[in-house]
């Protein structure tokens, strides 16, 4: 019986996770970096992608522009802007894989 080395076993986990740029809806729409509380935004167009904002860039947005939504005129109702726990933990997950494959690879350097 053939038994896998810790790293055959590393590669096999982390081969295609984590690596490469984060995917889109990781990303804030307004500061254009990786959401640390990722909040979900639907628009009225059905067909749209929801749109995603770190919760701190919109409370940002939202001060400097008399608490309104971005690209809109309308209010935003805190009551109903919750931060999406599932992309958060995503997020994390990714962040998670993808340092342990940049020290995977600072192991062979």
């Amino acid at each position: 019986m053939n038994i896998l080395q810790l790293d055959e076993l590393d590669d096999m986990f982390l081969s295609g996770m984590g690596r490469g740029p984060p995917p889109s809806k990781f990303i804030c729409q307004l500061s254009n970096e990786i959401c640390d509380e990722p909040v979900k935004i639907f628009n009225s167009d059905k067909f749209e992608e929801p749109k995603y904002y770190d919760k701190e860039a919109l409370l940002e947005h939202c001060s400097n522009n008399y608490g309104k939504w971005p690209n809109e005129e309308e209010i935003v109702d805190w009551n109903k802007t919750k931060v999406d726990l599932s992309l958060k933990q995503e997020i994390n997950d990714w962040r998670f894989r993808n340092q342990l494959w940049e020290s995977k690879v600072d192991e062979f350097e």
